[in-house]
C-alpha cells in the first residue's frame, strides 16, 4: 500500500485501471528497486519471517540448510494445517519435484494428498533429493509418475517413431492398461519394443527395468488414492 500511496493513488477502489495514477513501467520499476533492495537480505528476511510464524503459532515447523557462504540451499516449511492434513489424509503422497529450478536455482517441490472429499490438500513444502526412503521409513513404497513418463516418451524415440500413431496406439494400450498382468505386460512390451526396433534404447530399457514403479500391473495391491497416473493434483 505504501507504493500505492507514493504513484498518487489512495486505498479506495479507483474504478480501473486507467484511473490508478501509475502506468505498467511505474509499477514495474519499483517492482525491479524493491528487488534490488532486498536482494542481499532476502534469504534473511524470508527466515525472520518464518521465525515469527513459530513464535504466533508453535505447531508451524521450518527447517533449512546453507552452504559455507551462508546462502540457503534446502528449505522445508509445513504449517499446522499441513500437519493436520498429513496425520489425517497422508497415506498416499504425491511428491512432485518437476517444478523447474528458479533464480535461486532450487527446486519447488508440494507433498500433496487427497481428503475424504477427493479434494487437493497440501502437506508442505520444499526442495528434495534421494530421501524419500529416509525420511517416511522402509514401509514406504516411492512410485513413479506414469504421466510424466510417458510424456517423455517423445522425445526418447525420437521424431520419426514419435508420429507414428500405430506405435503410440500400441505403448499406450498396454502402459495404461489396469487389468494387464504383470506377463501380459512384459511380453506385449518385449513384443512392441522388438517390433520398431528399439531394443537398444537405453531410456526404455530403464524403465522396463524400473517398471515395478509405474506399471499398475505390479501395483494393483498398493492403495493409491487416484494419485500415480498422474501428480497434476501438485
Amino acid at each position: 500500500m505504501v507504493l500505492c500511496k507514493h504513484l498518487g493513488c489512495s486505498n479506495k477502489d479507483v474504478k480501473g485501471y486507467k484511473n490508478v495514477g501509475a502506468s505498467l513501467q511505474d509499477f514495474k520499476k519499483i517492482s525491479r528497486d524493491v528487488k534490488k533492495y532486498i536482494k542481499e537480505y532476502d534469504a534473511q528476511m524470508l527466515i525472520e519471517n518464518f521465525m515469527q510464524k513459530k513464535a504466533m503459532s508453535p505447531s508451524f515447523y521450518f527447517d533449512f540448510d546453507v552452504d559455507d557462504q551462508r546462502r540457503i540451499t534446502k528449505l522445508f516449511s509445513a504449517d499446522p494445517i499441513s500437519i493436520k492434513n498429513y496425520a489425517l489424509f497422508g497415506d498416499v503422497v504425491s511428491v512432485d519435484a518437476t517444478y523447474n529450478f528458479n533464480q535461486y536455482k532450487m527446486v519447488f517441490v508440494p507433498f500433496t494428498g487427497v481428503d475424504n472429499h477427493k479434494g487437493c490438500v497440501t502437506f508442505c513444502s520444499g526442495g528434495i533429493k534421494k530421501v524419500i526412503k529416509g525420511v517416511f521409513g522402509d514401509k514406504t513404497r516411492h512410485l513413479l509418475c506414469m504421466w510424466h513418463i510417458m510424456k517423455k516418451l517423445h522425445d526418447k524415440v525420437g521424431p520419426s517413431i514419435s508420429q507414428d500413431t500405430t506405435f503410440l496406439k500400441e505403448i499406450n494400450s498396454v502402459v495404461w492398461d489396469v487389468e494387464i498382468t504383470p506377463e501380459d505386460f512384459e511380453s506385449k512390451w518385449n513384443s512392441i519394443i522388438s517390433s520398431y526396433e528399439l531394443c537398444d534404447n537405453k531410456w526404455l530399457k530403464k524403465m522396463f527395468k524400473h517398471r515395478a514403479l509405474w506399471i499398475h500391473a505390479y501395483i494393483r495391491d498398493t492403495y493409491l488414492g487416484g494419485i500415480l497416473r498422474t501428480t497434476s493434483r501438485s
